[in-house]
């Protein structure tokens, strides 16, 4: 049986329809942990780009891999591993920060995995603002702090948000 931890206990993912969002998904003094140690002025954030699947010029990103398939786990994976505990198996997380560009902007639609790949994907919101998870079949899941959106592993995309100066998200790819 695939079942996440949240702050109010089990949820059974085999009987959980996706995509779905839970609200309050940690405890509050873990989110607030989790914000803190992201926040630091000595967190490491590393620049980079948005998928980019336009004639636009690409958009900048500042990123943190905390674990990766292919590189391993960061210097800094203690901060994420009270959130991986929640999650039976997890393959990747990664946290996203991006920048306002004053309209809402697709970022780039992209798999996180291969098309076949039966991995699940979470998002975890970290901050309240306008932007949101566009998915292929048009489902929008919006941007709340505390927030899990969960999903199959589809093709989907980014929306940039206009009313605050940055959207925070973090990306976890797990085996249900």
């Amino acid at each position: 049986m695939s079942k996440i931890i949240t702050a109010d206990g089990m949820v059974d993912l085999d009987t959980y329809g996706l995509p779905a969002t839970i609200d309050n998904f940690l405890p509050e003094e873990e989110f607030q942990a989790l914000i803190k140690y992201i926040t630091d002025a000595n967190f490491p954030w590393y620049r980079g780009y948005k998928v980019k699947d336009s004639n636009e010029p690409p958009q900048i990103q500042l990123r943190h891999v905390f674990k990766h398939p292919k590189y391993g786990v960061s210097n800094n994976y203690e901060g994420f591993t009270p959130i991986e505990a929640k999650f039976n198996k997890v393959v990747k997380a990664k946290i996203n920060l991006t920048f306002s560009s004053g309209k809402h902007k697709l970022g780039g639609w992209h798999y996180d995995y291969d098309k076949k790949s039966a991995n699940t994907l979470a998002i975890l919101y970290l901050n309240d603002n306008n932007g949101f998870t566009l998915l292929e079949d048009g489902t929008q899941l919006h941007s709340k702090a505390n927030r899990l959106a969960l999903f199959d592993n589809v093709s989907h995309t980014d929306v940039t948000q206009t009313d605050t100066e940055e959207r925070i998200v973090l990306n976890i790819g797990f085996i249900k």
